[in-house]
């Protein structure tokens, strides 16, 4: 099983996220952290998984926001997880690397 999905499915099970028809929906508080710059936003999120893939996608973002991706597989981006804190999601887009804290409300 994939690092990254491993860590998606502590995330759900600790924070106790609930899984309607495959779907998982919250909202969150998001550390936005591009090339040295942090943004802090409310969004809501939701978490597909199927097959040991995960797949979290971020709606409501800004398009001047846009600078990050609002999708990230697992099996494409690091996930990390930190217990009772919330899942860690690093990658890079076309603007730079960046590293996105999601913490559930």
């Amino acid at each position: 099983m994939n690092i990254s999905f491993e860590a998606l499915e502590q995330f759900i099970n600790d924070f106790n996220l609930t899984i309607e028809n495959g779907i998982i929906a919250f909202s969150a508080i998001l550390h936005i952290r591009l090339n040295g710059q942090l943004q802090v936003i409310t969004s809501d999120v939701q978490v597909i998984t199927s097959d040991n893939l995960g797949t979290i996608y971020l709606l409501g973002l800004d398009k001047n926001e846009g600078y990050v991706p609002d999708m990230f597989e697992a099996k494409k981006n690091l996930f990390s997880y930190t217990k009772g804190t919330g899942l860690k999601i690093t990658g890079a887009s076309d603007a730079g690397n960046f590293i996105i804290s999601v913490s559930p409300k």
